[in-house]
C-alpha cells in the first residue's frame, strides 16, 4: 500500500485538461507542476470563449471580423495567444488552466525564453499576455458567486428594508454609486476610504454614529485594536515646524545668493581662488544618484548633499536674525538685519541663533547644534576659512558691528570659531529617541517577524484588489520594497535612485535563471569611497526573486501606464524619482504592523542589525557588511547591545555560583 500511495500522493499537483469534442477526447494535457487553488481546477472557460471576450475588449464584432476598429491590435494579441498556447501544449479548443492562474509567471517566462526575437518584440509579447490575463480575470470576477453575507451586509439589508426604499434611490440620496451599495449588500466590504460614505448611510438610516463602521475589519488584516504608543518627539516637532522662523527661498536677497554661489564654487571646484583645507571639499554626485534636492545645491548635472543641508541651515539662521525680537534673545533693535554670510563671523549673531535652538529644544544641545557649528566653524578656520580669507566681508555688517580693519575681522573670526567649538563639544544631548517608533518590535524575541507578517498582509490586500488595477500594482510594489529593505538594508537613497533597465545596465541586474544582484557605485552611497572605494555588488535573496520578477513583468508596467522610467520603484505621482518614498514607508508600517506608530526606512537597518546581534552576539563584522558601514561605526552605534550581553553573561555566572553548595543561599 505504501508503494501505491507513493505514485498517487502527488496527483493533486497536476492538472489534466480534458476537452470532449464530438464525443471524442481530443486533448489530454498534463500541464503545470504547481498546486492550484480549487477554483482554478473547476470547469474554466475555453480559450475560444476567452477569444470572444478579447474581441469585445477591442470592440470587434465577431460577425464582422474585418472591421477596422482596433482589428490589428486584436490580431496581434490573438497571434501571441496562439503561440503561447502552443508552448504549453494547448489550442483554442482547450480550457483555461493554471497557465493563466498560479502558473502564469512561470509559463510566460518559459514562453518568452524560447523566442528568437528582439527585446522590444519580447516585451510586446509579454504585454499582450498581461492584457489577455486581465481580460480573463475580469471574466472570472463577474462569473464568481456572490460573497458570503457579512455582518455589515446583513445589517444594511435589515436597515434598508425598514425604510421601504429601493437601494438605487437610497444610493442617490447618500451620494454613493448604486453598484458599490449593491456590492456591500452582497457581502463585499468597503475599504477605509469608504468610511465617510458609511457614516452618511448611518445618518440617513437613523443609526448611531459608527454603528456600521464598527463592522469593518481593521486595515492590515487585524480585527482587534492595538494601542499605538504616542511619540512625544513627533508632537513637539509638529509644533516646532508650525512656529519656525525659517525664511523662504523667495525672500532671499540677490546679493546673498551671489555670496552663496561663491561659497558653493569655493567648496566644490577643483582649483578654488582661495586657500581650502584638504577636508573642506563638498562632495558632488550625479543628480540621478541622489534624491530630489533644492535648486541651490545643483549645478551642471551634479548635486552636493552637504550644500543642500547647509543651505537649509542658513535659511533658518537668517530667519532667526531677521524675525526674532530682541526681547526674546534676537539682535538689538537698532541693528540693520541684512542677509549676508558675514553674520556667520559675528559672535553676537551666532550666540543668538544657538541659544534660540537650545530654548526650542527644552534646553537640550543636540545634533542640530553640532551640524550648524561644524559647518560655520569651517568658514572661520584660520588660513583656509572662506570668511577668514575675505576681510572685506566685514563691510557688509551694520556699521556699529564692523571690525575696524582686516586684522580685527580675522580676530573676530577666530573668537567665533572658539565659541562654535565649545558649543559643539557640549552638544551631546538627544532631542529624540530614534528607537521609540520601533520599541514594540525591539521588545519582541524576533523583531523582524512583524515585518514579514506585514508583507504577507500587503500581499493579501493586493490579492483582494481588482485584478490588473493600480491598487493591486501599488501594493505589490510596496511588498517588494519592504522585502528588499529587509534583504539588503541600504539607506533609502539607494532605493529611491535604484534603476532597472532591460539591457542589464541598471543598478539592479540579472534574470530569473542567473539570479539578481544590486550593483552600486560609490556615488550611490552616503560615504562614497570611504568604505575602501569598492563598489557594492550583492546578491538579492532568493525568497524575493518571485516577487521581483512578477513586479517587473506586470505590475511595474501597470504603474507606468505606457510611460518610460529608468527607476525600479515607480511612485503614484509619475515615472520620475520617488521623492516621497520615506513618508510612504512610514504610512505602510503604521497601517500593516499592529501597534506601530509608523517608522521610516532607516529603522529597517536598525531592526536588521539588532535582530542579528541578538541572535549572534559580538558578530559586528557581519552587521557592518549588511549595513555597508564601517566596523567602527557599527561598534559605536551598537555598543549598548554588547554591554547588555556582558551583563547577561555575568548574571548567568552569578546564578550558577548561587546553585553551588556553600554559596550562602
Amino acid at each position: 500500500m505504501k508503494k501505491i500511495s507513493f505514485y498517487f500522493k502527488h496527483i493533486e499537483n497536476c492538472r489534466y485538461d480534458i476537452t470532449p469534442v464530438r464525443n471524442v477526447v481530443t486533448q489530454v494535457t498534463s500541464f503545470i507542476p504547481h498546486a492550484s487553488s480549487t477554483w482554478e481546477l473547476t470547469m474554466n472557460p475555453t480559450y475560444e470563449q476567452l477569444n470572444l471576450r478579447l474581441q469585445q475588449h477591442f470592440g470587434i464584432d465577431a460577425a464582422c471580423a474585418d472591421q477596422k476598429s482596433a482589428t490589428q491590435q486584436y490580431r496581434n494579441h490573438l497571434s501571441t495567444l496562439h503561440a503561447f498556447l502552443a508552448s504549453v501544449g494547448k489550442t483554442l479548443d482547450g480550457r483555461v488552466g493554471t497557465e493563466l492562474g498560479s502558473g502564469f509567471d512561470a509559463a510566460v517566462r518559459a514562453y518568452t525564453a524560447q523566442l528568437s526575437v528582439s527585446p522590444r518584440t519580447r516585451r510586446d509579447r509579454r504585454s499582450h499576455l498581461r492584457l489577455i490575463l486581465r481580460v480573463y480575470q475580469e471574466a472570472m470576477q463577474t462569473s464568481r458567486p456572490a460573497s458570503s453575507p457579512t455582518s455589515l451586509s446583513l445589517a444594511l439589508r435589515a436597515e434598508i428594508s425598514k425604510t421601504g426604499m429601493a437601494p438605487k434611490a437610497l444610493s442617490r440620496q447618500v451620494g454613493v454609486s448604486p453598484s458599490a451599495l449593491q456590492r456591500w449588500l452582497r457581502g463585499a466590504l468597503p475599504n477605509r476610504r469608504g468610511i465617510p460614505t458609511l457614516r452618511r448611510l448611518e445618518a440617513r438610516l437613523g443609526l448611531q454614529r459608527d454603528h456600521l463602521v464598527a463592522m469593518l475589519p481593521k486595515e492590515g488584516g487585524g480585527t482587534d485594536d492595538v494601542a499605538v504608543p504616542p511619540i512625544e518627539y513627533r508632537e513637539r516637532a509638529r509644533h516646532l515646524r508650525q512656529t519656525a522662523l525659517t525664511i523662504s527661498v523667495s525672500e532671499l536677497s540677490a546679493r546673498y545668493l551671489e555670496e552663496w554661489w561663491s561659497l558653493y564654487e569655493y567648496k566644490t571646484c577643483a582649483m578654488p581662488s582661495l586657500e581650502r583645507h584638504p577636508r573642506g571639499v563638498w562632495r558632488c554626485i550625479p543628480v540621478a544618484h541622489h534624491r530630489p534636492a533644492g535648486e541651490f545645491s545643483v549645478r551642471g548635472g551634479m548635486v552636493s548633499p552637504t550644500a543642500d543641508i547647509a543651505f537649509e541651515r542658513l535659511r533658518s539662521f537668517f530667519g532667526v536674525l531677521s524675525r526674532l525680537p530682541h526681547r526674546d534673545g534676537g539682535l538689538p533693535t537698532e541693528c540693520e538685519r541684512t542677509q549676508t554670510l558675514a553674520w556667520c563671523a559675528h559672535p553676537l549673531a551666532l550666540s543668538a541663533y544657538l541659544d534660540y535652538l537650545t530654548r526650542r529644544s527644552a534646553g537640550l544641545r543636540h545634533n542640530g547644534h553640532r551640524t550648524f557649528c561644524t559647518f560655520v566653524a569651517a568658514l572661520l578656520r584660520p588660513k583656509t576659512g572662506f570668511l577668514w580669507q575675505q576681510p572685506d566681508y566685514r563691510l557688509r555688517l551694520p556699521v556699529a558691528l564692523q571690525p575696524v580693519d582686516a586684522e580685527g575681522w580675522q580676530r573676530m573670526c577666530e573668537r567665533s570659531e572658539r565659541l562654535l567649538t565649545d558649543y559643539k563639544r557640549t552638544s551631546t544631548d538627544l532631542s529624540r529617541d530614534p528607537k521609540a517608533p520601533i520599541a514594540n518590535l525591539l521588545a519582541q524575541e524576533q523583531p523582524l517577524k512583524p515585518l514579514l507578517d506585514a508583507i504577507e498582509r500587503i500581499e493579501q490586500a493586493a490579492a483582494a484588489a481588482p485584478p490588473g488595477g493600480l491598487t493591486e500594482a501599488r501594493l505589490r510594489r510596496d511588498a517588494l520594497l519592504i522585502s528588499m529593505l529587509l534583504s539588503n538594508p541600504l539607506r533609502v537613497r539607494a532605493f529611491i535612485t535604484m534603476t532597472w533597465k532591460s539591457d542589464g545596465t541598471g543598478v539592479l541586474r540579472g534574470s530569473s535563471t542567473a539570479g539578481w544582484r544590486i550593483h552600486l557605485q560609490p556615488t550611490h552611497l552616503k560615504n562614497g569611497a570611504s568604505k575602501g572605494g569598492k563598489d557594492y555588488s550583492v546578491r538579492l535573496a532568493k525568497w524575493i526573486q518571485p516577487r521581483l520578477e512578477a513586479y517587473l513583468e506586470e505590475y511595474r508596467g501597470t504603474l507606468l501606464q505606457g510611460r518610460e522610467s529608468p527607476y525600479l520603484f515607480v511612485s503614484s505621482g509619475g515615472p520620475g524619482m520617488w521623492g516621497g518614498m520615506q513618508r510612504h514607508l512610514a504610512k505602510m508600517s503604521a497601517r500593516y504592523i499592529p501597534g506601530s506608530p509608523g517608522f521610516g526606512p532607516h529603522a529597517y537597518r536598525h531592526l536588521v542589525a539588532t535582530n542579528w546581534l541578538q541572535q549572534h552576539p559580538n558578530d559586528y563584522l557581519t552587521v557592518a557588511e549588511l549595513l555597508n558601514d564601517k566596523l567602527e561605526t557599527v561598534l559605536a552605534n551598537y555598543a549598548h547591545l554588547k554591554r547588555d550581553m556582558s551583563f547577561s553573561r555575568y548574571e548567568e555566572h552569578v546564578q550558577d555560583l548561587l546553585k553551588t553548595p556553600g554559596s550562602g543561599r
